[in-house]
């Protein structure tokens, strides 16, 4: 059995919502996509201890997707759980580094980041996880994500892309970006309209990174979206 647990579905800033974040219960051990500012505590009202996840992927170098590192790697200097492994973008690297660098006891922490390219397929723990580029105001990445026998899409920050569309084809679980209440070409965002495009063909498509204005657009429409610590079994 897999669980998916949407622990934020807010952009960098939505007063409602928190940071949007996926965590990912497979067998043996958890995947957190994304780690903003308010994931920790939304880990905690999860029922799990931030610092008992090991393995973070940041889907990209902006400080909502990973400012949340900072309180993870802290809880581990109090609880004998060191070990966490950071991927993502090489953009991104430098800044999780100097994050990850200014806890109190950073020695304390045996923390190691690594560079996730697009294109390339990665084991991590049980997780099988493949990347291909997002279209965003930085580097950014999406993800496909393979583990017992559950295929789950993440898009992080983007506009469209084609390969999104056809990878959520049949897909367990595709979660998609809607941050913006109507279409805006070379955004680096996508809009509410294209975001269930995108998921339109998963066996279950979710929305994420919702501002107010994206938001208060989708409810208008009638379109229902999830709420932080949405919960899935897959």
């Amino acid at each position: 059995m897999v669980e998916a647990i949407l622990l934020g579905t807010g952009a960098a800033l939505h007063p409602g919502r928190g940071h949007s974040s996926l965590l990912i219960l497979g067998p043996g051990e958890a995947l957190l996509v994304d780690a903003g500012c308010t994931v920790p505590h939304s880990l905690a009202r999860a029922g799990v201890n931030p610092a008992r996840v090991a393995r973070v992927i940041v889907t990209h170098g902006h400080a909502d997707h990973y400012c949340g590192l900072t309180h993870i790697a802290f809880m581990k200097t109090f609880t004998g759980t060191p070990e966490l492994s950071v991927y993502t973008t090489s953009h991104a690297v430098p800044l999780v580094e100097r994050l990850l660098a200014s806890i109190h006891r950073p020695g304390a922490v045996r923390a190691r980041v690594e560079v996730l390219e697009p294109g390339r397929t990665y084991i991590i723990g049980p997780y099988r996880v493949s990347t291909f580029r997002a279209i965003h105001s930085v580097e950014a990445l999406s993800l496909e994500i393979s583990v017992d026998g559950r295929r789950i899409l993440v898009s992080g920050d983007t506009e469209p892309t084609v390969e999104y569309r056809r990878l959520a084809e049949g897909a367990d679980l595709a979660v998609h970006e809607a941050s913006l209440p109507e279409s805006s070409p070379g955004s680096g965002h996508s809009s509410v309209g294209e975001a269930l495009s995108q998921v339109a063909r998963a066996r279950v498509g979710l929305l994420y990174h919702l501002t107010p204005e994206s938001e208060e657009a989708a409810r208008q429409a009638g379109i229902s979206l999830p709420e932080d610590l949405y919960r899935i079994q897959l």
